[in-house]
C-alpha cells in the first residue's frame, strides 16, 4: 500500500478590482510535490479605506514642477472640487480627481495668494481648507 503526502501552501492574493475602491482576495492552495492547484476559495471584495490628499501650496511658473493643484486619493466614488479667491469667486471646478487646476481663470493667471477649497465627497461630506498660489 503507498501513502501519498500531500503538504500544503496557501497563497493569499490581493488583486485591485476594475474600479480601484476594493481590494479582491482569493486564498490558493498548491500541492508543495507541484504546482497543482488543490483548493481554491471563493473571492472577496473589500471595500478599501478612503484616503484623500490635499496639497496646500502650488506653483503654475512652468517650471514643470507643483505647476498644477491637483486632489489626490482612493476609495471615492464622487468627488467635486471647487477654488474660490478672498473675494468669495469660484475660480475652479472640476467634477472629478483627474482635473487639475493650473492657476488660471478665464484664460489670465489668478494672482499670488491664498484660496479656499471646497471638496464634496460622495454627495454628503464636506471638507475645505486653503491652498496658497505662489509664482
Amino acid at each position: 500500500m503507498l501513502k501519498i503526502k500531500i503538504l500544503l501552501s496557501f497563497i493569499i492574493l490581493s488583486l485591485t478590482s476594475f474600479t480601484q475602491n476594493y481590494d479582491m482576495y482569493r486564498v490558493i492552495a498548491y500541492s508543495n510535490d507541484s504546482i497543482e492547484v488543490v483548493s481554491m476559495s471563493n473571492t472577496i471584495l473589500v471595500p478599501r479605506a478612503q484616503m484623500i490628499f490635499v496639497p496646500n501650496a502650488f506653483s503654475p511658473d512652468g517650471d514643470h514642477t507643483n505647476d498644477k493643484f491637483q486632489v489626490m486619493g482612493r476609495g471615492l466614488d464622487h468627488i467635486t472640487i471647487e477654488i474660490y479667491n478672498r473675494w468669495g469667486q469660484m475660480v475652479f471646478e472640476a467634477p472629478h480627481l483627474n482635473e487639475s487646476w493650473d492657476g488660471t481663470y478665464r484664460g489670465k493667471p489668478c494672482p499670488i495668494g491664498t484660496y479656499v477649497y471646497q471638496l464634496l465627497l460622495d454627495k454628503k461630506r464636506v471638507y475645505s481648507g486653503t491652498i496658497t498660489l505662489v509664482r
